[in-house]
């Protein structure tokens, strides 16, 4: 339907291929990031946040795209990462695991590190560490 205005079809509504369907779904959820003001965490949102990070490590880069509203905030990355920890952590409990080794990219292992040793206590029982993942 974006891709050949020539050939618009009202009747039905849908994307003649896959990079249109990616198109209206990332514009989508642009619609509902901006109309809740960033409180509905769109999967876009976080995953362009962590693949930034990510990629270039850079809180400087991820709070410039976040102002623009292309992305969450740093800090609410550190969020997504500590509730990842503390689900593993529930897990463990569910099965009542007393040891866990979590294996992380370099990029994602320094942000849990960071979190390990603020709150050393709670994790003590969670070894994190990393591996290249090719």
């Amino acid at each position: 339907m974006i891709s050949n205005p020539d050939k618009v079809d009202v009747s039905a509504p849908i994307a003649s291929n896959a990079t249109d369907q990616r198109h209206i779904l990332a514009i989508a959820q642009d619609l509902i990031y901006a109309t809740t003001h960033g409180l509905a965490k769109t999967p876009k949102h976080i995953g362009l946040a962590k693949s930034v990070r990510h990629m270039t490590g850079s809180k400087f880069v991820v709070t410039m795209l976040s102002r623009f509203s292309h992305c969450c905030s740093y800090d609410d990355i550190e969020v997504v990462d500590t509730s990842l920890v503390l689900d593993i952590q529930a897990m463990m409990d569910v099965l009542h695991q007393k040891h866990s080794v979590i294996t992380f990219n370099l990029a994602i292992n320094r942000n849990t590190k960071e979190i390990q040793w603020r709150r050393p206590e709670e994790f003590k029982n969670i070894v994190i560490r990393w591996e290249v993942f090719t």
